[in-house]
């Protein structure tokens, strides 16, 4: 598996900008080495730079041949840190099999703001020999006023084309609303594709909003339920079928739970 070095190159260069880290350092730093031995061969090479404004940047690389094990493995990591104590750092690693084949690649970044917002992210894919492959993420976010947020994603792919896609996402913003999404998309061995996701907010003064939609077969449906902070409701589906067009139901409440008409959209 060939890995592009430009790509950690734009990774450092992209950090060192958003962080004021100036490229004209007044300090660098290089060092390198290796080993052989227990059937491993080894070697590593380190640079970091310092710059006149106090920031660093610092970026290293491993690679490691085990005969034993039958694997070949390359790990990178870049880190920055700006003047006022912001952080990135950004690590990778690849690993083959080379007895089965099976390649396996691996990431992860931090960052951490000047006001203490953090953001870390990982994650893991897997190729097998046969084609399939697996993936899992995650995500974590929070702000320096409070907000938080999670994500995680999955993907699968097996040897005879069908695949499974999944995401979610849920978090809490700075002033108390909550919010979720997650999202599913499966695709058969035939390439039939079935579709599900559904969002909801809950409103930090009242008020909350629950979307979901399903779609697969020529046919989408889509449900709203939608609560006002004073109480008055919405209740709605849309149907949508191939062939035949689409159909809708609603129905609308006002805050002592009285039936009314729905609101009209403006034409």
């Amino acid at each position: 598996m060939h890995i592009n070095p430009s790509r950690i190159a734009v990774l450092s260069l992209a950090c060192a900008a958003a962080l004021g880290f100036s490229m004209q350092a007044t300090a660098r730093v290089h060092a390198h080495g290796g080993h052989r031995g227990a059937g491993q061969a080894a070697h590593w090479r380190a640079t970091r730079f310092t710059g006149p404004n106090g920031g660093t940047l610092g970026h290293g690389e491993r690679t490691v041949r085990d005969r034993q094990e039958q694997t070949l493995s390359r790990g990178r990591a870049t880190r920055v840190t700006g003047p006022e104590g912001s952080t990135i750092a950004h690590g990778s690693k690849i690993v083959r099999d080379r007895d089965d084949g099976t390649v396996t690649r691996s990431h992860g970044t931090k960052a951490t703001g000047p006001n203490g917002s953090t953001l870390a992210h990982g994650g893991k894919t897997v190729y097998g020999p046969d084609g399939a492959v697996t993936h899992n993420g995650g995500t974590q976010f929070n702000g320096a006023n409070g907000g938080t947020a999670t994500g995680h994603n999955s993907y699968t792919k097996n040897p005879d084309g069908s695949s499974d896609f999944s995401h979610t996402t849920s978090g809490t913003t700075a002033n108390g609303t909550d919010f979720s999404h997650s999202k599913d998309v499966t695709k058969s061995a035939d390439g039939t594709r079935t579709a599900s996701k559904e969002t909801t907010v809950d409103g930090a003064n009242g008020g909350s909003l629950d979307t979901s939609k399903t779609s697969g077969g020529g046919t989408m449906t889509r449900n709203t339920e939608a609560t006002t902070k004073s109480g008055a409701t919405y209740t709605g589906e849309t149907t949508y079928t191939k062939g035949q067009g689409v159909t809708h139901t609603g129905t609308c409440t006002d805050a002592n739970g009285n039936t009314i008409t729905c609101p009209q959209k403006h034409q």
